[in-house]
């Protein structure tokens, strides 16, 4: 037996002596917390994406217009909220598990994503001089931005200098250099005075459609859902549905103001209002501009050389009435963009859904459903307080399982015997 302890103690040894070198111990420790942390994170993220927000829309029950816009966004409300509930089904304790499509209503979500692109379609009907102002305004972008051309040439001179250098023995030596150096640039600015006439004769356009247009924002969010007006049973349900999916916490009693709130996510969420205004807003600075704008623009020379000490330059006169212009109209533009990116959005993922529970032979993904609704949602109502995204996300489980483990790598080599930490204490004595 002592023998075979001799025999086996140098290894001991060994392995007692690698355990202690800080580089060995430190990435180790960074390593297993990674790993564990990483698995904690991915099991709070898959226990929160069991439930996910349902609330029906309750648009029957609204006071005020039922325009082509409420009904838009009331459809696309109960499109997304009609998969989280499948969702909710499926991972509930008294349903058989089975699949999202499986709990699915097809029949409802087929009439849901129809009305998606119905009103859709009817919503951009209504906002027609919307959309007519939108072309001829890219249009007018093309032109002024055409309009000038620009570039530079940077300029550089050589200079020679010298550097002393030591070799191993000891000996000195000089050498000669050269480097370039900066010393000017040369700007050159082309004007096209057809593009820019022809931009003007955009504006004039622009100028004559807004005069006779009709540009008024729906006001969705100026509706109300009572819920005074719920009978006793959709009352009792949106309380419910308060307590298992927003709050999910069975014992908690939300108070009207919660339940009104919530009920109306839809109404006071949406952008389409505050992007109609906006767009109109920056129209009308463009408007205000264009008169002295064009008057300096038509005024330019066809070509313009600048030589400076600077990489930028400002331009003429001319090519800054083109960048005043510009800057408005680009953010007039953005705003069309945006509300034009709603209606994509969630016509294709009605398009998508309709395809997916029409066709029997296929189950699509749990999260591919989910994904999808969850995308339309937040995109038609960016600034819900519901927290409809719930769902397991890899990136964000790395992203934070890494910084943990980096930080407690970083910490084992500070507190190690061997590490950072006796260095500190040395210099400290």
């Amino acid at each position: 037996m002592e023998e075979l302890w001799l025999s086996v103690w140098p290894y001991i040894r060994d392995l007692v002596d690698i355990l202690m070198v800080v580089e060995f111990v430190a990435p180790t420790i960074g390593v297993l917390s990674t790993m564990f942390s990483g698995l904690i994170i991915h099991r709070i993220q898959k226990r929160h994406a069991k439930i996910l927000p349902f609330i029906p829309s309750y648009s029957d029950k609204m006071v005020g217009t039922q325009s082509n816009s409420t009904r838009f966004y009331a459809a696309v409300h109960d499109m997304a909220m009609s998969v989280t509930e499948a969702w909710n089904m499926m991972n509930s304790r008294d349903q058989n598990k089975g699949t999202v499509e499986e709990h699915l209503n097809p029949i409802q979500l087929r009439k849901l994503c129809t009305n998606v692109h119905e009103f859709s379609a009817k919503m951009r009907q209504e906002f027609a001089d919307y959309d007519v102002l939108d072309s001829e305004m890219r249009r007018c972008l093309v032109l002024l931005v055409d309009s000038w051309s620009y570039n530079s040439n940077d300029n550089y001179r050589t200079e020679t200098y010298t550097v002393t250098r030591t070799d191993s023995e000891g000996n000195k030596r000089r050498e000669t250099k050269t480097r370039q150096v900066y010393e000017d640039t040369d700007h050159y600015f082309t004007f096209s005075k057809g593009s820019a006439q022809e931009a003007l004769t955009s504006m004039e356009t622009i100028l004559a459609l807004y005069n006779k247009a009709e540009l008024c924002p729906p006001n969705v969010a100026e509706n109300q859902i009572e819920i005074t007006e719920l009978s006793d049973a959709d009352r009792m349900l949106l309380q419910r549905l308060y307590q298992q999916t927003i709050k999910e916490d069975a014992e908690y009693i939300p108070t009207d103001k919660e339940l009104t709130s919530v009920a109306n996510q839809w109404l006071q969420k949406t952008e389409v209002d505050e992007l109609l205004l906006t767009f109109e807003k920056h129209l009308v600075d463009v408007l205000a501009l264009q008169a002295v704008a064009f008057g300096e623009i038509l005024q330019s020379n066809r070509r313009y050389h600048y030589n400076t000490t600077s990489r930028s330059h400002s331009g003429p006169r001319g090519y800054r009435a083109v960048y005043r212009l510009q800057k408005p109209l680009e953010r007039a533009v953005s705003r069309w963009r945006k509300q034009e990116k709603v209606w994509k959005i969630c016509q294709d993922t009605a398009t998508t859904l309709m395809e997916w529970v029409s066709d029997s032979d296929v189950i699509e993904k749990d999260k591919s459903y989910a994904a999808t609704a969850i995308k339309a949602y937040e995109n038609t109502f960016p600034g819900s307080t519901i927290d409809i995204d719930q769902l397991t996300k890899p990136s964000k489980t790395i992203l934070f399982s890494v910084s943990i483990g980096l930080v407690t790598a970083g910490l084992a080599f500070v507190v190690h015997p061997n590490g950072l930490g006796r260095e500190l204490w040395y210099s400290l004595q």
